[in-house]
């Protein structure tokens, strides 16, 4: 099943919404973002995709550019276990280590896969912190979610991603990748 047939057949079934940011900057970046895409519909249906972005990398040095998406995903997996398929789908496409913890610094990778925002949950747990709590700092996450939802409101914010963009502290250059 293609990108496009998966974007067609979202069913009644899953009953979560979830927006999910998929970055990398290493290796076949576009093939890794559609391999991504692909295998997250093993556990859900993709409704809606974003263009996808090429920037700097943000937080470090860095001579690789990521290419970035974001996409709304239904689910019925509840936020730990979409976590753990997250995690082990960034493994399979050749992600070594763990997820960075709060204090580490960034690094390349082959493939990153977030949770943006799950329903209108608001959850803080060692592993995993929803909304994302730097979504309002990073244009390369804001820019491709408002191609799909700029009306969405964070749910802690209280402001809309399109506001969150346009008063977005950072300065980093955004290109559109055609």
């Amino acid at each position: 099943m293609g990108l496009a047939e998966i974007l067609n057949s979202v069913s009644k079934d899953y009953n979560h919404k979830v927006y999910l940011g998929l970055g990398c900057n290493l290796g076949d970046r576009l093939g890794s973002l559609n391999q991504a895409l692909v295998k997250l519909s093993g556990f859900g249906e993709l409704a809606a995709v974003s263009r996808i972005y090429e920037s700097a990398a943000w937080g470090y040095e860095d001579e690789h550019r990521y290419l970035n998406l974001v996409c709304c995903f239904y689910t019925s997996l509840d936020p730990l276990n979409l976590h753990r398929e997250t995690l082990k789908i960034e493994r399979e496409l050749g992600r070594e280590g763990n997820k960075r913890k709060e204090g580490e610094a960034y690094r390349s990778r082959l493939i990153d896969i977030d949770i943006l925002f799950f329903d209108k949950l608001v959850m803080r747990r060692p592993e995993l912190t929803i909304p994302h709590p730097q979504i309002q700092l990073r244009n390369f996450v804001l820019k491709p979610m408002a191609d799909i939802a700029q009306d969405l409101v964070h749910p802690v914010l209280n402001r809309s991603i399109r506001e969150l963009y346009f008063s977005s502290p950072d300065t980093s250059a955004i290109e559109v990748i055609d």
